[in-house]
């Protein structure tokens, strides 16, 4: 029952992500209401990096090669403009995933594809390394502009403030 409600809740922060998207990006939606968020080309290996730079994990993260994460997701590499993956040595369920889209369509996809990771993800620790679960069932799954990420890490905060960040540095 506990698996159901997360899954829903994952669902519904994702849809609220999808057709929420402009309080997502740190701007004021009123300074041009035409602007579209998917204009905005957001480089998923910059923002990648950015990320793995200001967050703290207990394992070493590696860039992972753009043909292996569209396998890992299960994503076509025509859904998608990019993507930019880093992941731990396996020891940790720790990782980082950035996969920018065109359109809203995209973005559900990449957040359904973020879900299943997670769930596959916590069916692969929950006996292997079971306290690796709260951070795959705490991960932070966002959208900014073109651009939706996910970040499994012990700490949500950091996590949200590098995203806030990078919003900050980059985008307003």
């Amino acid at each position: 029952m506990r698996k159901k409600v997360c899954e829903l809740l994952v669902i519904m922060m994702i849809f609220a992500a999808v057709s929420g998207f402009y309080g997502c990006s740190g701007r004021d939606e009123m300074e041009d209401p035409e602007e579209n968020p998917y204009d905005t080309n957001i480089d998923a290996g910059a923002l990648a990096e950015y990320l793995a730079d200001r967050i703290t994990f207990a394992d070493e993260l590696t860039k992972v090669d753009n043909d292996i994460a569209y396998e890992i997701y299960g994503i076509e590499e025509s859904a998608v403009s990019d993507i930019a993956v880093y992941m731990s040595t396996g020891a940790t369920a720790e990782e980082i995933a950035v996969l920018t889209v065109k359109d809203d369509e995209g973005a559900l996809l990449a957040g359904t594809a973020f879900n299943s990771r997670i769930e596959s993800q916590k069916g692969g620790f929950e006996n292997y390394v079971p306290e690796e679960i709260p951070k795959l069932e705490n991960a932070v799954i966002t959208q900014i502009d073109s651009a939706v990420v996910m970040i499994v890490c012990a700490d949500t905060d950091e996590a949200e403030q590098a995203v806030d960040s990078y919003i900050s540095e980059y985008l307003e």
